[in-house]
């Protein structure tokens, strides 16, 4: 096992480019920051850091009359952020471990190794007025609650009655949900797989998911290299089927037997998850009908869909997701705004427009993005939206349907956008949806969530 040490240098490391405005994923993926055999540790320690980073900085600046270099600051609250943790989120190392080892760490880099001592005497001082400083650190509402106090203020403002289990829901380590590919397998078949091998889950009300408590790793579980099942949230598995209902299904198949393809675009696609869900409702579809064979032959025969991602790197990904559900879709590294780089002039059947947004809705997922985002983001996110909404507009057919949707639980990135955009299209019919998912405190937790379904009606109102 490596030493304890090491990962908290590097976990140290990686909060402080965090907080200099870069996201985890990108510092994880960086091999120059964060080294493959630290990865997964760094990537525990990292997460427990920022989901109580709030209160480490308040404890920092009461144990610390002036602020430390960066490097120390960024080692230092890190160590109080782990002691402040409960049962050290499970971790089965000590108080007293973890202060030896972030002194280690601190010893070992040539920027902390002069501040070594003072890093001690501090988290010693932690340690013996732990209760007195936590509840004097806890006087402020960032500390408290460990989100930007602008963060706290809009929840508060928006959503009266619910901002505080908001954001004690998005405090919890989220269970990993599963989508099962149910144009390969059932959900019985599933379970009992999955129960074989030890794996407890609870079925979901999304007709595909499920919640899998203390799951292995993802690749161990049965037939993932064959496409069985996808990692997805919840909430984010509710988009595909809004915009591909069954009535609306039904509609599309009986126009592939007159002939005429089905045509589906998934317009800010990367990573993959609601294109190939799509997909598989399509072939379930189709399958029914009688129409599907599994033939290669039967790929771009009754339906394409394309997906467009605006980052090649995140379009690689795609790539290897609709390799492993042994799935085809038109790719595109492109930017949705701009129609002439991509579009063909061939309008589309349905139409998904999961925005760029402040993920305001995932920060269980990725507690780093609640320290990245600022005010301002809201606004200019917003606008940057409502130009998406309305660019793609024109592609949707006659009786076509477009679903706009959000990973944000802020009003701004949801009804707000709506409103503008009924106000300025005519022919755009809001039907039933969503709308809005809070994270909750139930037993089955889901990430924030907004959506909005629209069908392009052939005479204006």
């Amino acid at each position: 096992m490596l030493p304890l040490s090491l990962q908290l240098q590097a976990t140290a490391k990686a909060v402080a480019f965090v907080i200099s405005g870069r996201s985890l994923n990108d510092v994880l993926a960086d091999g120059s920051v964060v080294k493959p055999d630290l990865r997964s540790g760094v990537q525990a320690l990292s997460f427990a850091v920022l989901r109580h980073l709030g209160m480490a900085r308040a404890l920092r600046q009461l144990l610390a009359a002036r602020e430390p270099m960066p490097p120390v600051d960024a080692l230092l609250c890190t160590a109080l952020a782990l002691l402040v943790c409960e049962a050290n989120s499970g971790a089965t190392y000590t108080d007293f471990t973890l202060v030896n080892q972030t002194v280690e760490a601190a010893k070992a880099h040539s920027k902390t190794r002069s501040s070594a001592s003072f890093i001690n005497a501090t988290l010693r001082r932690f340690l013996r007025e732990r209760d007195s400083l936590m509840m004097q650190a806890s006087k402020s509402e960032e500390a408290l609650y460990n989100h930007p106090q602008w963060w706290i203020n809009q929840l508060r403002l928006e959503q009266p009655d619910r901002w505080e289990m908001i954001l004690a829901a998005n405090q919890i380590k989220p269970a990993l949900s599963l989508r099962v590919n149910l144009a390969k397998t059932t959900m019985t078949v599933f379970t009992q797989l999955l129960a074989a091998q030890g794996v407890v889950c609870a079925e979901a009300d999304t007709a595909c998911g499920l919640v899998l408590q203390d799951a292995p790793a993802v690749q161990s579980l049965p037939h993932y290299a064959d496409g069985w099942f996808s990692v997805q949230d919840l909430a984010a598995q509710g988009a595909a089927r809004q915009l591909l209902s069954e009535d609306f299904l039904t509609r599309l198949i009986a126009g592939a037997q007159r002939g005429e393809k089905i045509r589906v675009l998934d317009a800010c696609a990367a990573p993959g998850g609601k294109t190939t869900h799509l997909i598989e409702l399509l072939i379930e579809a189709l399958s029914r009908a009688g129409l599907w064979s599994g033939d290669a032959s039967d790929w771009g025969k009754y339906f394409e869909v394309v997906a467009l991602e605006l980052d090649a790197k995140r379009a690689k990904r795609m790539h290897e997701n609709l390799s492993r559900l042994k799935q085809r879709a038109t790719v595109k590294i492109a930017d949705a705004a701009k129609l002439e780089s991509w579009w063909d002039g061939a309008p589309f059947d349905a139409v998904l427009l999961d925005a760029p947004c402040t993920a305001s809705g995932i920060v269980r997922r990725h507690p780093d993005v609640r320290w990245l985002r600022r005010e301002s983001d809201v606004a200019a996110l917003s606008q940057m939206q409502f130009t998406l909404l309305q660019t793609l507009w024109p592609v949707v057919k006659p009786n076509g349907r477009l679903l706009y949707a959000t990973c944000s639980i802020f009003s701004a990135e949801g009804n707000g956008v709506i409103s503008r955009f009924i106000q300025t299209e005519r022919q755009a019919n809001k039907l039933d949806s969503h709308g809005l998912w809070l994270p909750t405190m139930s037993s089955l937790l889901h990430d924030g969530f907004y959506d909005a379904l629209f069908e392009k009606r052939i005479e204006p109102v």
